[in-house]
């Protein structure tokens, strides 16, 4: 059978057939593939096969889903891939590494049948190597008739260039699209090799179009999973989106709260700076009240000690005669009456004062509203009487928006105050 070549669309330019492009797709370049080259090219130098069109036009052609039984076989398509790749290293180097083509020193320790010949190239395949590797023990049994598969293949390979190397060498023209090959075998041999040769090609054929049915169903299970994880993705995106909207519509109420509180609080605040100054110039006032008090109570002080170095004088002259003792207490007694009277008096000065204080406030508080009502009087009476004359009421309006009383507003050309020209006049009654 005629390997078509072809080449890696988005990696390294590399020549291979088509049924290893879509092995070597599967295994893991489609994650590596690039228009241009990358890191991924750089990590795995050796993998640079398939393509991702090559893998579309085979979904497209493929039309069964699940596995397939062909001839009492059951087809495995994990199994069968990893064989057929086993098959392609056998023909070129069998023991060969998976990554480099070096010869192997080490293999998978779970499925047994992918060699390395490093550990760094068994990191480097892990990553699409862990999505296909089967344990040995568990898939053994399609592992085998998957191997009988990949080596009856072997064997058609083999009998087919057995073949052709029978027979002289021709050269014959094929079209690179063309999927069908005729040897000079067709031509020269019997209807018995025709027929097995043919077979031999059926053979081929339905085993590519197994493995392309396989991959079919992987990518549909791959395209199922994404659609789903896409739908979860979308749906939790619109519930964060759901709860950033209404946790910001929370943020701006609260915050608007917090201005309107501190809106009232600044008010609160004012109030509070205004009357912390009325109390404090009340409490000033005070102050300078209990320091006259206490100022006079240090005159009284000072009068008192003066009465009593007298009475400390008039006790010694007590001493001399009885009579002057007498007068001494009499006077004595005579300055304590006075000092009495004279604390009563500071007492009644003391309140007087007070009311004195309360009384003068009461009056000032009388003027001030007074005053007021006078300012008031007064602004109301210029409002309503003509600035020209200062007699008559205004009632007439110019059109600059100024008022006169008609008789001075019928004699002017020119508003007497903004000196704009009169264009129109309006009459006003007041109610």
């Amino acid at each position: 059978m005629a390997s078509r070549k072809r080449k890696s669309i988005g990696s390294r330019p590399t020549v291979y057939s088509g049924k290893c492009q879509i092995i070597h797709w599967r295994l893991g370049h489609k994650y590596e593939c690039s228009e241009s080259g990358t890191a991924a090219d750089e990590a795995r130098p050796t993998h640079d096969h398939g393509t991702s069109k090559l893998v579309e036009k085979s979904e497209m052609e493929s039309t069964s889903n699940g596995s397939n039984v062909d001839d009492g076989v059951e087809w495995n398509p994990e199994s069968h891939v990893g064989e057929e790749v086993s098959s392609g290293n056998d023909v070129n180097k069998f023991h060969g590494c998976e990554i480099c083509g070096s010869p192997s020193t080490t293999r998978c320790s779970r499925c047994k049948a992918v060699k390395y010949c490093s550990v760094k190239c068994l990191i480097m395949d892990w990553k699409w190597h862990k999505d296909h590797c089967i344990a040995r023990d568990v898939d053994s049994a399609p592992i085998e008739r998957s191997r009988r598969d990949v080596g009856f293949l072997k064997n058609s390979y083999e009998e087919e260039e057995s073949i052709r190397s029978s027979y002289p060498l021709s050269l014959e023209f094929h079209p690179e699209e063309s999927t069908s090959f005729k040897s000079p075998i067709e031509v020269s041999q019997d209807p018995t090799n025709k027929v097995l040769y043919l077979e031999d090609e059926v053979a081929k054929s339905r085993n590519e179009i197994l493995l392309l049915q396989s991959e079919l169903d992987e990518w549909k299970n791959r395209a199922n999973f994404a659609r789903e994880k896409f739908q979860s993705l979308k749906r939790e995106s619109n519930y964060q989106l759901l709860v950033l909207k209404n946790e910001k519509e929370s943020i701006a109420e609260a915050e608007t709260r917090a201005r309107n509180v501190i809106h009232s609080l600044h008010k609160k605040l004012n109030h509070l700076q205004n009357v912390v100054q009325e109390s404090i110039a009340e409490k000033r006032k005070l102050e300078e009240d209990i320091q006259s008090l206490e100022s006079e109570c240090a005159d009284l002080k000072k009068q008192l000690q003066e009465e009593h170095k007298h009475a400390q004088r008039l006790t010694m002259e007590s001493d001399k005669s009885r009579e002057a003792a007498k007068i001494a207490m009499r006077e004595v007694e005579a300055v304590r009456q006075e000092l009495q009277e004279e604390r009563e008096h500071a007492q009644r000065l003391k309140e007087n004062f007070h009311r004195d204080v309360i009384f003068s406030e009461s009056r000032a508080t009388f003027a001030e509203a007074k005053l007021s009502d006078l300012y008031r009087k007064i602004r109301m009476s210029d409002y309503k009487v003509c600035s020209i004359c200062l007699s008559n009421d205004r009632d007439l309006a110019f059109g600059c928006g100024h008022m006169t009383c008609r008789d001075c507003g019928s004699k002017l050309s020119k508003c007497p105050i903004c000196r704009e020209q009169i264009t129109n006049h309006i009459k006003l009654f007041t109610g």
